[in-house]
């Protein structure tokens, strides 16, 4: 089908960035909530006492930004120059349990891990509000400020007597992941550049058609800054992006639009 000179876009379906040398697929973003292609330049007017007379134009620039409505590890890594690790047996997470004292002793929901005598190292007793009442420290043996741990069997072991059944007591330890996920950023690591595309969903206006578009960039520079906000609404958090666009070595083109009829492509 011969397209028309004018179309409509309604939406980008998908973001992906490949590495600029190897070519490898790096990011793909599917579930976009929002996305903004900004085009610019500079301007410099030539004025002379009362009107502008002339202009230099310089420094084009372009940015594709944007909003996933999921957070993706993916970009993470190329926001923080940082690869993603899958951690086995890692005991890196540290895990907040409330108990609750019955006979002397209380059940951890996971095995605690670590040195063994400190794998807990402390225990809070709460009162009725959760606010803490006191501080035991693990120890070799119970006392009225001390408690036992035994790994084994998830026991802590208090004082005879010096809680009633049902008081709650807060414990926070390492149990072990038979594998986790690690995403950092460390203070020497920047963001990654990559090649872009973009997939838009266009409608050719005269003809009345899905047709596909195509928003292409040799160089994007992705930005190590973002946010995540959360509310006590329970709306979950956006992970947004954005992608300044540069010249590659190879031109000076800063990106390109394709635009095709689906039925044409074979």
């Amino acid at each position: 089908m011969a397209l028309s000179n004018q179309f409509a876009m309604q939406k980008v379906f998908s973001v992906k960035g490949f590495d600029i040398e190897t070519g490898e697929l790096l990011l793909t973003l599917k579930k976009m909530k929002e996305t903004t292609f900004t085009n610019g330049q500079e301007t410099v007017w030539v004025t002379g006492s009362d009107s502008r007379i002339a202009s230099f134009d310089h420094s084009k620039t372009a940015m594709l930004s944007g909003a996933s409505a999921l957070i993706s590890d993916e970009l993470l890594a190329l926001q923080t120059g940082e690869d993603v690790s899958i951690l086995i047996a890692s005991t890196l997470f540290e895990y907040e349990d409330t108990l609750t004292i019955k006979s002397d002793a209380a059940v951890t929901t996971y095995t605690a891990t670590g040195t063994v005598g400190s794998e807990i190292g402390f225990a809070y007793i709460l009162d009725a509000n959760g606010s803490s009442l006191a501080t035991l420290t693990q120890d070799a043996a119970a006392t009225p400020t001390k408690f036992t741990y035994t790994s084994n069997t998830k026991t802590l072991a208090f004082a005879t007597g010096a809680y009633t059944d049902g008081t709650k007591v807060r414990v926070v330890y390492h149990p072990t992941a038979a594998t986790l996920k690690k995403i950092q950023s460390g203070s020497q690591t920047f963001a990654k550049t990559v090649r872009i595309v973009a997939d838009c969903k266009l409608k050719d206006a005269c003809n009345d058609k899905i047709i596909y578009g195509q928003l292409k960039a040799d160089k994007g520079k992705i930005s190590g800054a973002f946010e995540w906000n959360l509310t006590d609404g329970g709306e979950a958090a956006v992970h947004n992006f954005e992608c300044e666009f540069l010249e590659s070595c190879d031109d000076d083109i800063l990106w390109e639009l394709l635009i095709v009829d689906p039925d044409d492509l074979s």
